[in-house]
C-alpha cells in the first residue's frame, strides 16, 4: 500500500460512520424553530458567524416565536402583541418569510441528504459485493 492509500476494512469504517452520520442528519430534522426578536441582543462570533448568545434587557424585547415540528406537522407560533397591533405588524410578515424560507431550507437539506445517502449506501454495497 503506497502513502494515502487507505485499507479497504479502514475505507468501509468511513463508509459505515459517513452513513450513521447522514442517518443521525435526518433524523435530527424533526424541529425547525423561527425566532424573531426586536431589542438588544448578546452576539458572540465563532467560526467567523454572528452568533446570538443571549438577550441583554428581555423586559423591554419584543419577539415572534414559531415551532414546527417537521414529522407530525404541528406549528406553534407565540407573538408579543407590538407584533400583531402595535409598531412591529411589518416584521410580523418578515418573520413569515422566514418560515417560509425555513421550510424550503428543510426540504433541499432533506433531498440532498437522501441523495448523499443513496450514493453512499449504493457505493459501501458495490464494495461489499466485489
Amino acid at each position: 500500500m503506497g502513502n494515502g492509500d487507505v485499507s479497504t476494512e479502514n475505507k468501509n469504517a468511513i463508509d459505515v460512520n459517513l452513513i450513521d452520520k447522514i442517518k443521525n442528519s435526518i433524523k435530527n430534522l424533526i424541529t425547525l424553530e423561527i425566532i424573531t426578536t426586536v431589542g438588544q441582543v448578546e452576539l458572540k462570533i465563532k467560526d467567523k458567524e454572528i452568533v446570538v448568545t443571549g438577550i441583554k434587557d428581555s423586559k423591554n424585547c419584543k419577539s415572534i416565536w414559531t415551532k414546527i415540528n417537521l414529522l407530525e406537522g404541528d406549528i406553534n407560533t407565540v407573538y408579543d402583541p407590538e407584533f400583531v397591533t402595535g409598531q412591529y405588524q411589518s416584521l410580523r410578515d418578515f418573520h413569515k418569510n422566514r418560515e417560509d424560507q425555513g421550510h424550503q431550507i428543510i426540504k433541499d437539506n432533506i433531498a440532498a441528504l437522501k441523495e448523499l445517502y443513496t450514493l453512499v449506501s449504493g457505493g459501501f454495497k458495490d464494495e461489499k459485493d466485489s
